[in-house]
């Protein structure tokens, strides 16, 4: 037929310019929202074990803050919190001190009466959980229970004006080890110094096309915005409005 070459180039157009950009940007949609569900799940789900967590109470406890080349951070805390000593192990790699560290620890838990040692899971925790294991089977029945304690958020406090304020001459460092300590102490209570972040506005961010590509690219999302407002009641109006809407500008 005459008119087939121009009936091809038609729905090719159609498909290039017109439908594929919409489907894509649905599904994409569609799949960030399930996306977004799933980890507000996931972050109910770890905020109410934390916020449910059995505080330690009042007892005294050595805070460690577990790293490789800088060294573990120390921290000693009395039963109600109150920051005693601190100081800097290097038990692991490239150091391999693990006999200082032991003998310093020893030192610590002699001289302050600790009950509770805190590991913090960052960086090292494994291998910091396994070295007290050794001491607590080299110096059998003097060395306390250890736990294994959330860091999240630990470094946003260690650098906020709350803790520069309550610890002036401590740095961020031996301030997160502080941090660590008292989480096992109270979790509930040590949530609130931690400065929440604001998240900036998300926008939907426009393809970076040219030429008269982008102004066909324009031209179809005002298109496919205009028929959304008679779609049939099988589909909802706002989630197709929202899809086509137009980027926000300044």
């Amino acid at each position: 037929s005459t008119w087939t070459p121009y009936l091809e180039a038609m729905c090719q157009d159609a498909w290039e310019r017109l439908l594929q950009p919409s489907m894509e940007s649905e599904v994409r949609l569609l799949l960030k929202d399930n996306a977004e569900e799933e980890a507000f799940k996931v972050f109910s789900k770890n905020l109410q074990d934390v916020l449910l967590a059995a505080p330690a109470g009042h007892k005294s406890v050595l805070a460690l803050d577990p790293g490789f080349r800088t060294g573990c951070k120390v921290a000693v805390l009395d039963e109600n919190g109150k920051f005693l000593d601190h100081g800097i192990i290097k038990p692991h790699e490239p150091h391999n001190d693990k006999a200082g560290a032991a003998v310093y620890l020893m030192q610590l838990i002699d001289k302050y009466k600790i009950d509770l040692i805190a590991i913090g899971n960052g960086t090292a925790s494994r291998e910091t959980d396994a070295f007290c294991g050794e001491m607590a089977l080299k110096f059998k029945g003097k060395v306390p229970p250890r736990v294994i304690v959330s860091e999240a958020g630990a470094s946003v406090y260690s650098a906020s004006m709350i803790a520069i304020q309550e610890f002036p001459k401590e740095d961020v460092t031996t301030r997160g080890a502080i941090s660590i300590g008292r989480r096992l102490q109270d979790a509930v209570h040590r949530c609130w110094p931690v400065p929440a972040r604001r998240e900036p506005a998300r926008t939907q961010e426009a393809p970076r096309r040219s030429g008269g590509k982008l102004r066909e690219h324009g031209r179809c999302r005002r298109e496919q915005r205009f028929r959304s407002a008679a779609l049939p009641c099988g589909r909802p109006q706002q989630y197709a409005l929202r899809s086509y809407r137009e980027v926000p500008r300044g």
